[in-house]
């Protein structure tokens, strides 16, 4: 807390009551000068997150998940060293540190949200919904296929309509609709102003109003292409909120739309791993990766659907693109090593998962 010897007028501290909100809890960040995170441990830091995205200036502990993420991300960058704070074990050093970087940016507020706005826009380059989407569908897909895997939905969303949170919206290697570089609502040439909609509303987590715009549109005539990239992209929406017969369903019809491409397979091969069919899915994922040696997702459902009697070594090999494994393909690698109790080998896959996503 400021002491009274600071030129800074007395602190009016005010202990708001717990909101589920969510109008009132963004018009409290939105309204904010400062966000404080001095937490003596953290294990990551959503709410610092969710300020540095509304550009408001914060503070936050070093020994946070997310001060991790700011120096691996943006190392040597003034904006994010400023928004982080040393922490040590004495309580009075740390208290006059926090005191002093409190002081600084109340002192000149229009300096510290000009940092704070290029924090967020720096960062925004590193983490976006197509990443975290295709991380979290990745998850969904290994849990769902692992031996003993439960039955049940691997996971939701928990969220209500229209509130941000990770949406399952199909990357441009799943749909073949969205550049992995393209703002939301921004597709290739040739796709539907509908389908392109449906795009944005999934990635603003309008799952709903996504799946129903989807069902319409695949009322009409549609070419096979885009028929297969609409029909997976309402799959990944039923996944995300629990409904796993309707997305199995789904990438099954996307299979059916396009049953010689690489991606139609893979949608085949991806539906039978859902269902617990490994064998169709090999087979299904054998067939698009001959049909496109570089489909991420086939070479993906190859993986995580290869009989345990076939060596890792040997799946390396068939699912190197430019003699590189990407990143799908290297994290379902990493996830059979582990599951055979190789450690070590799971760890290197995941590091290189890592180095490619």
């Amino acid at each position: 807390m400021l002491s009274p010897a600071s030129s800074l007028p007395p602190l009016d501290i005010q202990v708001f009551e717990y909101t589920s909100d969510r109008t009132r809890v963004l018009a409290d960040i939105f309204e904010s000068s400062l966000m404080l995170m001095p937490s003596r441990s953290e294990g990551f830091g959503l709410v610092a997150l969710e300020a540095i995205s509304a550009a408001v200036p914060v503070l936050l502990s070093a020994r946070s998940g997310l001060a991790k993420l700011l120096a691996k991300l943006l190392p040597n960058d003034p904006d994010a060293a400023t928004a982080v704070v040393a922490i040590t074990e004495d309580l009075k050093t740390d208290a006059n540190v926090w005191k002093a970087g409190v002081a600084s940016i109340v002192a000149n507020r229009s300096a510290a949200f000009e940092r704070a706005a290029r924090l967020r826009d720096k960062l925004a380059q590193y983490l976006s919904w197509d990443d975290g989407v295709q991380d979290f569908l990745d998850v969904l897909l290994r849990e769902k296929t692992r031996p003993g895997a439960p039955t049940t939905p691997a996971a939701s969303s928990g969220r209500s309509e229209g509130e941000p949170g990770l949406v399952a919206i199909s990357s441009a290697e799943q749909t073949g609709v969205v550049t992995a570089d393209a703002p939301p609502g921004i597709a290739e040439p040739g796709v539907s102003a509908e389908l392109q909609e449906a795009t944005a509303d999934l990635r603003a987590a309008r799952v709903h109003a996504a799946l129903d715009r989807l069902r319409t549109l695949l009322q009409g005539n549609l070419a096979a292409p885009e028929r297969r990239a609409a029909l997976v992209l309402q799959a990944s929406a039923h996944l995300v909120i629990g409904q796993e017969a309707e997305a199995m369903e789904c990438l099954r019809d996307a299979h059916a739309a396009e049953p010689a491409t690489a991606e139609g397979l893979a949608s085949g091969a991806v539906a039978a791993l859902l269902g617990g069919d490994d064998a169709n899915a090999y087979t299904l994922a054998e067939q698009a990766v001959t049909a496109d040696p570089r489909c991420e997702r086939a070479l993906t459902a190859l993986v995580e659907s290869a009989p345990a009697e076939i060596p890792n070594e040997e799946l390396v090999e068939r699912v190197l693109i430019e003699g590189e494994l990407a990143s799908g393909p290297a994290a379902a690698l990493a996830n059979r090593a582990k599951r055979r109790g190789l450690f070590k080998t799971a760890v290197e896959f995941a590091r290189q998962a890592e180095e490619h996503g």
